[in-house]
């Protein structure tokens, strides 16, 4: 319900979406049991909002690009840090067929450039992921 509600909007309450990723988590550990751990530390204020499904695209990211096993689970780490969501998993590329267009972190680029001159922030090196979004305010 929520992501057909979303679709509408160009921004929600960060509450709202880290209510949505909680649910959303719930089911990867049904799926995924041990081997997906995803620690989730996000204060809301009332005034925060976000571009809709931004994070949920982040996980899926991560457990798309993956490997996620007994031997090797993965831990996908969310929290704030003052006016900015972070969001950061190991680097354990699965034996995938094809490169990745980065189609959704450039769409999540542009989601944000309609309504802040501060631009997520991509980064990886050999070991780890890394993304920092902006959390917008109310006017």
């Amino acid at each position: 319900r929520y992501v057909l509600d979303s679709r509408e909007t160009e921004l929600v309450p960060l509450e709202e979406e880290v209510a949505f990723i909680e649910k959303f988590i719930f089911l990867l550990k049904i799926r995924f049991e041990d081997k997906l751990n995803i620690e989730l530390d996000i204060p809301c204020k009332s005034d925060d909002l976000i571009v809709p499904l931004s994070l949920q695209l982040l996980i899926e990211n991560a457990v798309k690009h993956n490997e996620i096993s007994t031997a090797h689970p993965l831990t996908v780490k969310i929290k704030r840090t003052g006016k900015s969501i972070e969001v950061s998993n190991p680097i354990r590329l699965k034996n995938f067929k094809g490169d990745s267009k980065k189609i959704g972190l450039k769409n999540l680029n542009q989601q944000f450039s309609y309504f802040t001159e501060i631009k997520p922030i991509i980064t990886s090196d050999n070991n780890e992921f890394y993304v920092k979004l902006p959390i917008l305010k109310k006017d």
